[in-house]
């Protein structure tokens, strides 16, 4: 049972399991509440779900705001379940897409040691990461600009979030920005409007952890 804290509280509609849990063919549910016993204004934001035998969780959630949220697994409580990391979370989608021809690939962590000969040897210090860099331009809705700008305050270089990239067939990757993001003016006639118009340029990491 997670307990949200007292007060206004951003809603969340995802939730999200990474690998190493143990819920492949096993039915789960989520649910909300004014108390932690979960019998105050019950609203049931992930009805009865059966987890398909696959390694990560990612499902929508109805839309909640109460405090009190519990997972649990209505047909079998006697099991015991291995839980590495819970995410509840909400989707923040901009109107406007990056521009073309970002960059997507792979970054293989090898370190190479070359001899006094010539001879090469190359050392796998752990797993291939996917990197990413993506721009977004004349960025003039107040709503987008609100989701760059949060994004930068909340997590910046120091910590990770969920991206879903660009094409829907994919899966959410948790992510690092490995710079600074980049923001700029975006307007080829500078006074033509009081509001600004921006440009973004994101460079991030799979995060690993």
């Amino acid at each position: 049972t997670l307990d949200r804290g007292a007060g206004s509280l951003d809603s969340i509609d995802r939730l999200i399991v990474p690998f190493g849990h143990n819920f492949n063919g096993s039915n789960i549910r989520v649910r909300a509440a004014d108390d932690s016993g979960i019998t105050t204004n019950v609203a049931t934001i992930l009805a009865t779900t059966a987890v398909a035998s696959t390694a990560k969780i990612d499902l929508a959630l109805t839309s909640n705001a109460q405090r009190y949220v519990r997972i649990d697994w209505p047909t079998s409580p006697s099991t015991a379940y291995e839980i590495p990391e819970l995410v509840y979370t909400a989707t923040l989608t901009p109107t406007i897409g990056p521009e073309p021809d970002w960059l997507d690939m792979i970054v293989h962590n090898t370190q190479s040691f070359e001899t006094p000969s010539g001879e090469v040897a190359s050392v796998s210090r752990g797993p291939d990461r996917r990197v990413f860099e993506f721009v977004y331009r004349f960025v003039s809705v107040s709503a987008d600009r609100a989701i760059f700008e949060l994004v930068d305050s909340e997590c910046g270089t120091a910590k990770p979030f969920y991206l879903d990239p660009p094409f829907d067939s994919e899966s959410s990757i948790c992510v690092k920005m490995t710079e600074d993001m980049e923001r700029g003016q975006d307007r080829d006639a500078k006074g033509a409007s009081s509001a600004p118009v921006r440009a973004y340029r994101l460079a991030l990491a799979e995060h690993l952890a």
